[in-house]
């Protein structure tokens, strides 16, 4: 690889530096090399057995390992380090690009090293890394890695070398010779002078070198500014003595180097160069540092394709790499593998080349000639490689190997063995090969003279010229050769004399003759080419350079199909294309005008593919000559040449021996009338010898036909009709050519007679009869074509036989054609009333009757029977069988009624005339009974059949063709009746029975296999139904042809099998097939065509492509209509199937009208209780529930529910059908019991009759299960889907559309269960599946599409869900239309989807739409319209719009009574969704009622503990909730809780949310801590199931949080509203009203925690994000503004909060009205703010409107009514009303006693405002006695730390004070102020108010000092947290300048309170309580400061305001 330099870090010089890339052993048989230097050591075995004998290679692996073992120790000589890993053998054949990745393609490296160097050591880095062996293997691993050592000392006395860099250079190349390796520059330029002096071995050297890369190699001198002596001072640490011719050689200026590098520039353009140089000085000896070999000296001037690279090392670390991460290292194996890459091909040509001389190409070939097949060789490759596998395979263990090639003439023997001989002389396998022209003995001498001249050796030694002396010559050398023996077409001695005994010596023989086989070993025939080599070489041989035909490969197929694929053929053709004779549009044209002058022409260029310059025609022409030489009349060669002209007539495949022997042995043609000509006289007799016995004598066929096959004109092939020929296509047109056009016609005639009589004639088996008509038709086809050009004369008998060959085969047109010549004939010769004229006329009726022209065949048939009753009689045989006939017509008219009778007749006729058990009889009763099926009359047809079966069997036996076909028919009954397992057991036995009698193939045994197949599918065993279809398709394609009729019906069968396997594409497939070839055949209008497109219209409605089904049953429709009439049973079924169409486009009403006209047909026709008409009804039924029609579709069901259990019986597989469709309908009726009985009744009978795992059974199975989920039987439900699901993974596989439909239903189950994470793994799998399967937009795709939407929403993944279900959407309406149902559906769930993510106008705009287009498709009343509606009203409440929404749910709600009853689930659905919104609209009591009404119907229709029930009872405990019931409610919840844990189990999200709703209702009844516990457990059990990030987990993680905030807990609640607000700002966006609500909980906690302005912030967003939203009057829209307007309060911007609430109560009054709670609830806000704002009466007369209307509303006892009066209380006491608030009070306190219990926070609340208005009675000692109570209880149920207690300890405090007990009050208030520092902060409005009281008690106790130490602090806190003009900053002012009075720093008093006076006026106007209390106080300080005038007019002023 590389060349580099010594193990010695000073040593600087190289001596060579070489990488180069090399064939490992030619370039025939290698795929690459590698780089550097490549040399096959050790040659790898596989190769080495693909190209060279073993014992070639042994013996080279001998020798290689004895030099390497030699050279090891001494570190010189080759050593492999890697043997790298060796390519398949399929890599070997091939392409190199075909075979592996660029980096894959080597053979092997060699690295040599420099001066002083070692072979491993030079390569080896410090760390001891051999990178060449460690390293580069992993990243070259098909490289072979060696290194070479050699002497290259410079420093050892004991090592001098006397050596120059040449004499290094031819040291290494000889030794390399035989190994074919490579070296260095100077070994190039060796090997390159090699070729001058011819030594091929060394040449090779040059030849496969393709790149080097040196490493540091001083080309132009090493130390270039040092001398060779001075070189050797400074850098070598040795005497003087040492030698230094090496390094004068790499000095500067060196001679050496000059002549080297300029004759390597001669020969650079050959390889990839790359040089590689230093980058960083390199440290010498005597302490300086140099580049050794700088970038100038590195490279070599002048180099062509060559390439400078620098190595960021220096000299001495060049070529060690201490790692695979090295970049140098990295850099140096993509240059290697770039010249692996480029490795090319080479060829190697051992000898002299005479590939210019003339002689190329004669006869003679020996040794030094190379032998050349055509340049248009193309193919043969499975010739040639038999030839290898026997001649060049050692696993061959014939002594000797002789082998005869034999094919017909033009066939391709000589390329073939051109060929193969090339490829041994370029892998020298022989030493000798001889090509020998055996045409003759003459030729052959010859070959064997001119080889004698030709050879220098032969010559040399006076070797014979006979062929005799020179084999015994070859074989007495003891070397491998191989002899040719081509075109030995004579006789076996020309050859056999000169075949050699020698075992050394092979043989490859060609010739035409199969006899030849007997003078050799092996032989092997030689076939036409292949369809892709043929196509092929068509190309090559007609395209001019320049041109292309790759556009006309079907064309250039045609031709090479036309002509038969023989080789010469081809190239002819080509020739004559190449010439410009003819285009490859119009060759087959002009070929079947000219084919003489194409195929015969002399040019020269017809002769290119043959060795003997002969035309194709020429090349027959031999054969012809051959046989005509010896031919004399009646002898052998005269009937084999009149054989070959007959041959030219019939097709050219299977002309079968028994043709002969039927037309020999057939009976003299019954004559009807002489008048009618016949064909026996143009009979060729001489073939066609009988002896006495009237048997055929076959010998002089035999022989004839075996001298042709002899000169391979014709050959023999296989046939299941014993004795065949067949001749090629070319070789038919050349013997027709043969022949003028007279004689033509006689050998015509003949050949029709023959194909006539033998049709005409018996066969004693039916299975060979059949085979025969099978396998004649190509012949009776192929004379056609010919007496339609020679216009032969008409003959009955042909006719009449030809018509009824092509009715056996299915030819109906071609039938019919013939059928309408010979009635015309007759008509014409006979008379149209002559028997033969009628009998034909019944036979053309027949084929009508076929071809589904059944008004014609009927109006014939009628013509034939009229005449025959007045001709013959009623009761004649004709007449009889005539009358039979038109029956049949008639069935297949639909004219069943009609049918019958005559077929009545018929049978009646036969019973009397022939006996009842006459064949005939059996026949028409046969009849009788499958018009009787086709009347539905099954039982009827099966005693018929029965009678049938059994009669057969006693006449005929039980497995005669009669009782088979009679066993068959009853079978079909049999599954009519629902019996398949019986019918299963019949057609297997007629299977069988037909398999031994008939054959496997016969059309009869097929149709078995058709029938028992169409049970299977019954059964359910779609799998074994389809292998059986597949055998009889192959089977009818194989006998048949892929276009025949009945292969066609067995296509769309097992298209059928495959709708039901799921494989709809594979379906689709085969019926478009079916589809074109019927159009083709048939026509578009013949009834199999049409049958055909109906197939494919419903796999088309399978695959969901509903418009183009519909399209296509339009078209099948309007052709029934139009041939058989509109009350055809067939244009009826189209019409269904039309129906069903339009039903699954959503268009229900087109479709039951069309259902309708289906039903009252068939109730006309066939009967109200007919099958088709039963079907009908079920039809319609299924349309009438899909528009909502429950009641009438139940009708319909019951009645055909009934019909079924009358006709078929109670367990008939359509009785349980139609109970299963009863069922179904229940359910969409809310009767869910009912259906659920009869489901279970279904699937227990169907378990019983079909097995558990049949697919009905399965089905029956998924709808109970559905049932069940509608009872609320989920885990049920779920135990029967795995079941279903299991069943069909087995039976269907895990991909068919049931299994994944069961999937789909298992995962909505899950779903239910609240197992959300499964149910989204299981609908992933089935939409990834159905994406596969039936493509992104199929309807179930999309479906399961929604169905994973939906359970992201149950996951909280909206916008994933929003994705989804918008694609589902678009692919809807694009699909089917946007008025689609399903299309609705998306819109609505879409819609859902955005309500979730709080997008409520746009879900508005979409259910809206949904809303008019249902009404406008289904009327207002449909199921789905009022569903729609309902969507559309759930928007309306979120958008606040509870009155719009009121108003759908009630015209909801009253459209579900009339159409479905007051009871039914959907009414009493609609009827909560009502109550729900009157709830939210504050009428709590309607609301009540309603939800009480439905909880009694739901207990009563689906149990207590179904799901609906236990939901309605939880939203009438939410009802209680809101009317105050809280005990009721608690009660409800508790008993809803309970059962869902004992339903769902304790995880289940309802579960989970019932938990939810009792800890709320906990919370108002004040019992949080059981509340918490409860919401602490749903919390963690949402994380577990859910996710923390889950919307669940969030709404559970609020509700938390409010609970801890009612516990005071308000850090913690902060924490956790933090969080949801984070989650849910990330999962559903800043602006979703989850989000603005948490932004709103966590405002309110920020209030409790004094931090008024961040709760201001917060609820401003949430208020402009609400108003931006949802818009200014939404009621969350007004809530935030509420929640704002609080705040302000807080903050004391009373009058923002005034105006804000104001707004909202304006709004509310607007929205809901005066009473409405949220009205009542802002009235109350407001006049808070009035209080406040010192507006007393104002707000005492908004409370008292609120109490009215409370009390009116709610009663005197609700909550709400109670805390509006407490709030007027509250007003009282402010205005001085102390006896009405006590009054007040006092009623609040008992009635709060008696709801909510003595200890609910709302009972102490009213206990602590009654002790309050008692102390402002002065009723001090009441009011102590009530606050202990309530601090007591309180400390006992919220604990001593809750703010609600530390408040009421402040009230005790201030009622002690007031009682004068200071002292104990100063202790009270300073546990308040220690708890309120430690939980709130030293500066929480809670701390500073109790700072404030604390000092307020020390100067009641005189400590004023104290108390101002307290009061300023809290002054300073109030500033700066509540700015200085807040009310609670100014009360704070007010206290410090009260104690600065008591202080006597009266001065420092006034103007504190002069600020204050002025900050209250200003604020809170000149009236306010507080500007009059702080007026007053500044009057008291001003007395103290003796301005008596001062405070007078103050407190005149005072009074004036008070009075």
């Amino acid at each position: 690889m590389l060349v580099r330099k010594t193990s010695r870090p000073y040593i600087t010089a190289k001596t060579i530096g070489i990488m180069a890339v090399d064939h490992l052993i030619g370039p025939a048989a290698t795929p690459v090399g590698t780089i550097v230097t490549v040399s096959p050591v050790l040659p790898r075995q596989r190769i080495a057995e693909i190209t060279h004998p073993r014992s070639y290679w042994k013996n080279m692996e001998s020798q290689i390992m004895n030099y390497t073992r030699d050279r090891m120790d001494s570190g010189l000589g080759i050593k492999v380090l890697v043997e790298g890993i060796s390519p398949t053998l399929e890599c070997v054949t091939f392409a190199i690009s075909r075979c592996f990745p660029a980096n894959h393609n080597f053979g092997s490296i060699i690295a040599i090293h420099g001066l002083d160097g070692h072979r491993e050591d030079s390569w080896t880095a410090e760390n001891g890394i051999l990178w060449l062996r460690d390293l580069l293997p992993r990243r070259l691993p098909h490289a072979r890695i060696a290194t070479y050592g050699y002497h290259a000392s410079t420093g050892s006395q004991s090592n001098k070398i006397d050596e120059t860099l040449y004499g290094h250079a031819e040291n290494f190349i000889s030794r390399l010779a035989s190994l074919r390796n490579n070296t260095t520059t100077t070994a190039l330029i060796h090997a390159n002078q090699c070729n001058k002096y011819h030594l091929p071995y060394h040449e090779e050297i040059m030849l496969y070198t393709t790149g080097i890369l040196f490493f540091g190699t001083p080309h132009q001198g090493a130390a270039v500014a040092l001398s060779a002596s001075q070189m050797l001072r400074v850098l070598l640490p040795v005497d003087e003595n040492t030698s230094h011719k090496l390094l004068r050689s790499l000095a500067t200026n060196s001679e050496v180097l000059e002549m080297q590098l300029s004759q390597y520039n001669g020969i650079s353009a050959r390889f990839n160069t790359k040089f590689l140089y230093e980058a960083y000085q390199t440290d010498l000896h005597d302490g300086t540092s140099s580049f050794m070999v700088p970038k100038s000296s590195a490279i070599v001037p002048g180099a062509r394709n060559a390439e400078p690279i620098v190595l960021n090392k220096n000299h001495t670390d060049m070529i060690k790499f201490y790692s695979a991460e090295d970049d140098d290292f990295n850099m140096v194996v993509s240059l290697l593998q770039t010249m692996g890459s480029d490795l090319p091909k080479l060829e190697l040509e051992y000898g002299r080349d005479f590939s210019q001389s003339d002689d190329v190409l004669n006869r003679g070939s020996s040794y030094r000639r190379k032998l050349l097949s055509s340049p248009r060789f193309t193919g043969q490759d499975i010739y040639l490689e038999k030839l290898r596998t026997f001649f060049v395979d050692g696993n061959v263990t014939t002594h000797r190997k002789h082998l005869l090639l034999y094919g017909m003439g033009g066939i391709g023997k000589t390329q073939i063995s051109l060929k193969f001989a090339e490829e041994c002389t370029d892998l020298t396998l022989y030493w000798r090969i001889l090509w020998l022209d055996a045409t003759t003995a003459e030729t052959l001498q010859t070959s064997f003279t001119e080889i004698s001249k030709l050879d220098p050796v032969m010559k040399s030694l006076g070797i014979e010229e006979s062929g005799e002396a020179i084999i015994e010559w070859l074989a007495g050398l003891g070397r491998k050769c191989l002899l040719i023996f081509d075109n030995a077409d004579g006789m076996t001695a020309v050859v056999s004399r000169y075949l050699p005994p020698a075992h050394l010596l092979d043989v490859l023989i060609t010739s035409r003759n199969p006899d030849l086989h007997q003078a050799v070993s092996s032989a092997l025939h030689l076939e036409v080419m292949s369809k892709e080599d043929a196509i092929l070489l068509l190309m090559r041989s007609s395209t001019r350079e320049g041109e292309t035909h790759v556009l006309k490969i079907e064309l250039l197929q045609a031709i090479a199909e036309k002509l038969g694929f023989l080789p010469l053929a081809l190239d002819v053709t080509g020739a004559a294309i190449y010439m410009g004779l003819c285009t490859v549009e119009k060759y087959i044209s002009t070929y079947l005008k000219n084919h003489e002058i194409l195929l015969h022409g002399d040019h020269l260029l017809y002769k290119g593919a043959s060795l003997y310059n002969k035309t194709l025609y020429g090349t027959l022409d031999i054969s012809y000559d051959g046989i005509e030489k010896q031919s004399a009349p009646g002898n052998t060669p005269s009937d084999a040449l009149c054989l070959l002209k007959m041959m030219a007539f019939f097709h050219h495949q299977n002309i079968m021996e028994v043709i002969f022997q039927r037309a020999a042995e057939a009976c003299e043609w019954d004559i009807k009338d002489s008048r009618l000509a016949t064909t026996q006289p143009d009979l060729p007799f001489q073939f066609l010898e009988c002896d006495e016995n009237g048997q055929w004598i076959c010998t002089k066929l035999r022989t004839a036909m075996q001298m042709l096959c002899d000169y391979s004109l014709i050959s023999k092939v296989p046939s299941i009709m014993g004795l065949s020929w067949s001749i090629h296509p070319i070789v038919q047109v050349w013997a027709r050519d043969k022949v003028v056009n007279e004689k033509q016609i006689i050998h015509l005639a003949a050949v029709r007679a023959l194909i006539v009589n033998s049709i005409n004639g018996n066969m004693d088996l039916v299975e060979q009869s059949y085979q025969f008509h099978r396998m004649i038709l190509p012949h009776v086809m192929a004379y056609n074509h010919y007496t339609s050009y020679f216009g032969l004369s008409y003959c009955d008998d042909e006719h009449f036989a030809l018509t009824a060959e092509y009715i056996e085969n299915g030819y109906w047109d071609y039938a019919s054609r013939w059928c309408q010549q010979i009635m015309a004939i007759r008509k014409w010769i006979l008379g149209p009333d002559h028997d033969c004229s009628m009998a034909i006329m019944s036979q053309l009726a027949y084929i009508w009757d076929r071809q589904g022209k059944y008004c014609r065949a009927q109006k014939l048939a009628v013509q034939v029977l009229e005449k025959s009753k007045q001709q013959v009689g009623l009761e004649h045989p004709h007449t009889i069988a005539y009358m039979g006939k038109l029956a049949s017509i008639l069935r297949n008219l639909g004219k069943y009624i009609e049918a019958q009778e005559l077929e009545m007749q018929v049978l009646e006729a036969c019973r009397k005339l022939l006996g009842p058990e006459h064949p005939d009889t059996l026949t028409s009763r046969g009849e009788l009974a499958c018009i009787l099926n086709c009347l539905g009359k099954y039982t009827e047809a099966q005693e018929l059949e029965m009678q049938v079966m059994e009669a057969c069997k006693e006449l005929c036996g039980p497995e005669h063709p009669h009782t088979l076909t009679s066993m068959g028919n009853f079978a079909y009954t049999l599954r009519n009746l629902g019996r398949y397992t019986e019918a299963q057991e019949l057609e297997m036995q007629v299977l069988e029975a037909r398999k031994k009698l008939l054959g496997p193939e016969h059309p009869d045994t097929l149709t078995s296999m058709v029938n028992l197949a169409c049970t299977l599918r019954h059964l359910g065993k779609y799998t074994e139904a389809q292998e059986l279809e597949m055998q009889v398709l192959e089977a009818c394609r194989k006998l048949l042809g892929p276009e025949h009729p009945d292969t066609l019906t067995s296509m769309g069968t097992l298209a059928c099998t495959l709708r039901h396997l799921g494989k709809y594409t594979e379906a689709q497939k085969l019926e478009m097939q079916v589809l074109e070839t019927c159009k083709k055949l048939l026509g578009p209008e013949h009834p199999h065509t049409l049958t055909s497109m109906g197939g494919l219209a419903c796999t088309l409605r399978d695959l969901g492509k509903y418009t183009e089904a519909q399209k296509l049953e339009m078209q099948v429709l309007e052709a029934h209509k139009k041939l058989l009439g509109p009350d055809h049973p067939h244009t009826l079924t189209s019409m269904g199937c039309l129906a069903c169409t339009l039903r699954h486009q959503g268009k229900y009403p087109q479709a039951q009208k069309l259902e309708i006209q289906v039903l009252e047909t068939r109730k006309k026709l066939l009967g109200p209780k007919h099958p088709d008409t039963l079907i009908s009804m079920g039809c319609l039924a299924c349309t009438l529930r899909h528009l909502g029609k429950y009641p009438e579709a139940q009708k319909l069901e019951m009645q055909v529910l009934e019909a079924c259990k009358e006709l078929c019986g109670p367990e008939h597989p359509h009785t349980l059908t139609s109970m299963g469709n009863f069922a179904y309908t229940l359910r969409n009726l809310g009767r869910y019991t009912e259906a659920q009985e009869l489901e279970m009744q279904v699937l227990e009978a169907r378990k019983k009759l079909l097995g558990p795992e049949h697919p009905d059974t399965l089905t029956s199975m998924g709808g109970l299960a559905y049932t069940l989920r509608y009872l609320g039987k989920h885990p049920e439900a779920q135990k029967l889907e795995m079941q279903v699901l299991e069943a069909r993974r087995k039976l269907l596989g895990p991909e068919h559309p049931h299994t994944l439909t069961s999937m789909a239903h298992l995962a909505y189950a899950l779903r239910k269960l609240g197992k959300y994470t499964e149910a989204q793994e299981l609908e992933i799998q089935v939409l990834e599946e159905r994406k596969k399967l039936l493509g992104p937009d199929h309807p179930d795709t999309l479906t399961s599409m929604g169905g994973l939407a939906c359970t992201f929403r149950q996951l909280g993944t909206y916008t994933e869900a929003q994705e989804l279900e918008m694609q589902v959407l678009e692919a809807h309406r694009k699909l089917l239309g946007p008025e689609h149902p399903d299309t609705l559906t998306s819109m609505g769930a879409l819609a859902c989807t955005l309500r979730y993510l709080g997008k409520y106008t746009e879900a508005q705009e979409l259910e809206m739409k949904v809303l008019e287009t249902c009404k406008k498709l289904l009327g207002p009343e449909h199921r789905d319209t009022l569903m729609s509606m309902g969507a559309l009203a759930c928007t309306f409440r979120y958008l606040g719009k509870f009155t719009q929404a009121q108003k759908l749910e009630m015209q909801v709600l009253e459209a579900c009574k009339k159409l479905l009853g007051p009871e039914h689930l959907h009414t009493l659905t609609s009827m909560a969704h009502l109550a729900y919104t009157l709830r939210k609209m504050g009428k709590y009591t309607e609301a009540q009622e309603l939800e009480i009404q439905v909880l009694e119907e739901r207990k009563k229709l689906l149990g207590p503990d179904h799901p609906d029930t236990l939901t309605s009872m939880g939203g009438l405990a939410c009802t209680f909730r809101h009317l105050g019931r809280y005990t009721e409610a608690q009660e409800l919840e508790m008993q809803v809780l309970e059962a869902h844990r004992k339903l769902l189990g304790p995880e289940h999200p309802d579960t989970l949310t019932s938990t939810g709703a009792l800890a709320c209702t906990l919370r108002y009844l004040g019992k949080y801590t059981e509340a918490q516990e409860l919401e602490m457990k749903v919390l963690e059990t949402c994380k577990k199931l859910l996710g923390p990030e889950h919307p669940h987990t969030l709404t559970s993680m609020a509700h938390l949080a409010y609970t801890l905030r009612k516990l005071g807990k308000y850090t913690e609640a902060q924490e956790l509203e933090i969080q949801v607000l984070e989650e849910r700002k990330k999962l559903l966006g800043p602006d979703h009203p989850d989000t603005l609500t948490s932004m709103g909980g966590l405002a309110c906690t920020f209030r409790h925690l004094g931090r008024y302005t961040e709760a201001q912030e917060l609820e401003m967003q949430v208020l402009e994000a609400h108003r931006k939203l949802l818009g200014p009057e939404h009621p969350d829209t007004l809530t935030s503004m509420g929640a704002l307007a609080c705040t302000l309060r807080y903050l004391g911007k009373y009058t923002e909060a005034q105006e804000l609430e104001m707004k909202v109560l304006e709004t509310c009054k607007k929205l809901h009205g005066p009473e409405h709670p949220d009205t009542l609830m802002s009235m109350g806000a407001l006049a808070c703010t009035f209080r406040y704002l010192g507006k007393f009466t104002q707000a005492q007369e908004l409370e008292m409107q609120v109490l009215e209307a409370c009390k009116k509303l709610l009663g005197p006892e609700h909550p709400h009514t109670l805390t509006s009066m407490a709030h007027l209380a509250y007003t009282l006491r402010k205005l001085g009303k102390y006896t009405e608030a006590q009054e007040l009070e006092m009623q609040v306190l008992e009635v709060s006693k008696k709801l909510l219990g003595p200890e609910h926070p709302d009972t102490l609340t009213s206990m602590g405002a009654l002790a309050c208005t008692f102390r402002h009675l002065g009723k001090y000692t009441e009011a102590q006695e009530l606050e202990i109570q309530v601090l007591e209880s309180q400390k006992q149920l919220l604990g001593s730390e809750h703010p609600d207690t530390l408040t009421s300890m402040g009230n005790l405090a201030s009622t002690l004070t007031h009682l004068g007990k200071h002292t104990e009050a100063q202790e009270l208030e300073m546990k308040v102020l220690e708890t309120c520092k430690k939980l709130l902060g030293p500066e929480h409005p809670d701390t500073l108010m109790s700072m404030g009281a604390l000092a307020c008690t020390f100067r009641y106790l005189g400590k004023f000092t104290q108390a101002q130490e307290l009061e300023m602090p809290v002054l300073e806190a109030c500033k700066k947290l509540l700015g200085p003009e807040h009310p609670d900053t100014l009360t704070s002012m007010g206290a410090l300048a009260c104690t600065f009075r008591h202080l006597g720093k009266y001065t420092e008093a006034q103007e504190l309170e002069m600020q204050v006076l002025e900050a209250c006026k200003k604020l809170l106007g000149p009236e306010h309580p507080h500007t009059l209390t702080s007026m007053g106080a500044l009057a008291c300080t001003l007395r103290h400061l003796r301005k008596y005038t001062d405070a007078q007019e103050l407190e005149m002023q005072v009074l004036e305001a008070c009075k």
